[in-house]
């Protein structure tokens, strides 16, 4: 029988295998390091979304609690990004009970990708794990999600999804998890968060400071 083991890794700046992003938000920043050796697939999925600057004006929209999951047996705890639709809004609103047409949801404008296992990984859904959402083994989208605490029901073989395949996992937030579990408390209507929490922006962490570093250049007083 195979078995999943965690990743871990120290994310510095010479950090192998990692992509450094910065999500700004209305309630601060979130940094977050993406495993691109670990999880090739997801992580490229997720960081044309980036370089494309889809997530400006994006927002995290659901809260998932336990108290908000009567449709489930299975429990989990994140907080969820990117754009929703009036028909989510609705699914949301009234917790899933009455079920969810997959077709009727908001869908991003870049080809799907299939789900990148934690078994395939060794990422686990650990508390602050970024992970994508999905409808089914096809349909990883542009939707995303962060751990709030543990979700091993989340991983391979978990029992939140039906097929057992779980959630692609593909990075952890290495600052900012007090601003996300702030997200995470905000009164909400069912699962859809009211108003929203804007996403600004989401960019390569290293491209942020290269931006700021051509500003200060441009604003410095020429040498004598």
């Amino acid at each position: 029988m195979s078995s999943t083991t965690a990743y871990t890794t120290t994310v510095g700046s010479d950090a192998r295998g990692v992509e450094k992003i910065l999500i700004i938000t209305e309630l601060g920043e979130i940094e977050a390091a993406l495993f691109t050796e670990r999880s090739p697939r997801t992580c490229q999925h997720f960081l044309s979304y980036i370089d494309s600057g889809y997530y400006d004006n994006a927002s995290f929209y659901r809260s998932v609690r336990y108290e908000n999951q009567p449709a489930d047996s299975v429990k989990i705890s994140i907080v969820e990004g990117g754009f929703s639709n009036g028909y989510y809004d609705r699914i949301l609103m009234e917790n899933f009970v009455n079920g969810c047409d997959a077709t009727l949801c908001p869908v991003g404008p870049k080809p799907r990708i299939n789900v990148e296992t934690t078994r395939e990984t060794g990422v686990c859904h650990d508390d602050g794990t970024l992970s994508l959402g999905r409808w089914d083994d096809m349909s990883v989208d542009d939707s995303f999600f962060i751990c709030v605490g543990a979700q091993p029901e989340l991983d391979f073989g978990g029992r939140r999804n039906p097929d057992g395949l779980g959630f692609p996992a593909f990075g952890k937030v290495t600052r900012g998890m007090a601003v996300v579990r702030e997200i995470h408390c905000l009164p909400s209507k069912g699962q859809r968060i009211i108003g929203g929490t804007a996403i600004k922006s989401i960019r390569v962490h290293d491209n942020v400071f290269r931006a700021q570093r051509r500003d200060i250049s441009r604003k410095s007083p020429a040498s004598l």
